[in-house]
C-alpha cells in the first residue's frame, strides 16, 4: 500500500526504513498532532461555519477543490 501523504509525507516514508519501535513512538506522534489538527478545525469552523468545511471537504477530495457547495 502507499503510504498516507499529509503535511508530515516525509516521516512517513522515512518510517518504513525505521525499526519498529520507533515507527510506534512516531505513529503515537502523528496520532497526537491529527488529534491537535482536528481540534483546530473544528475551533475554525466553530468561528467560521461555512467555508471552514469546503476547506477541510477540498483536503479529502482533491477533486472537488470546494466547488462542491
Amino acid at each position: 500500500m502507499l503510504p498516507l501523504i499529509n503535511e508530515n509525507g516525509m516521516q512517513q516514508q522515512q518510517q518504513q526504513q525505521q525499526q519498529q519501535q520507533q515507527k510506534e513512538q512516531q505513529q503515537q506522534q502523528q496520532k497526537e498532532q491529527q488529534q491537535q489538527q482536528q481540534k483546530e478545525q473544528q475551533q475554525q469552523q466553530q468561528q467560521v461555519s461555512g467555508p471552514v468545511v469546503v476547506l477541510c471537504l477540498s483536503k479529502d477530495l482533491p477533486e472537488s477543490k470546494g466547488m462542491s457547495i
